[in-house]
């Protein structure tokens, strides 16, 4: 946080990148950063001047600022059914698009036969567009 508003990465929005990095940092990592105006006028004094705040005191500060997440939550029946539901739906799509894309090759495999191996290798293509006019002239 300190890092990113202090060294002005961005034109604008450096002190309101650096608190919303920390923030979701600090979520990824199971807490949680509730904080006032005073981590805005911290963030304000790391932009103007660095060294104005000690950094044992901004860390103890954040810290005490910090609270730890539990990520444990219950569905009620209800939401169970619908997560069921979902869960089916988008089996059953998945499911038909497979099909649906296992008729397609089929389909490209009697129109062209079995594929080949192919190098693609498109830098060493190159196009004479006079040939290619000549031959659209000609109906070729």
């Amino acid at each position: 946080m300190r890092l990113i508003a202090s060294n002005h990465w961005f034109v604008d929005g450096n002190k309101r990148t650096a608190l919303n990095s920390a923030e979701v940092f600090l979520f990824i990592n199971g807490y949680e950063f509730s904080y006032g105006e005073d981590i805005r006028s911290m963030l304000k004094l790391f932009s103007v001047r660095e060294g104005l705040i000690d950094e044992d005191v901004g860390i103890q500060y954040i810290d005490e600022q910090l609270s730890p997440i539990s990520f444990e939550f219950r569905l009620t029946k209800r939401e169970e059914s619908i997560q069921d539901q979902l869960s089916g739906a988008m089996q059953d799509a998945a499911d038909q698009i497979a099909e649906e894309m296992t008729e397609m090759l089929d389909s490209w495999k009697e129109l062209v036969g079995e594929p080949q191996s192919i190098d693609w290798n498109l830098h060493d293509i190159t196009v004479n567009t006079e040939e290619r006019e000549e031959e659209d002239q000609n109906g070729g």
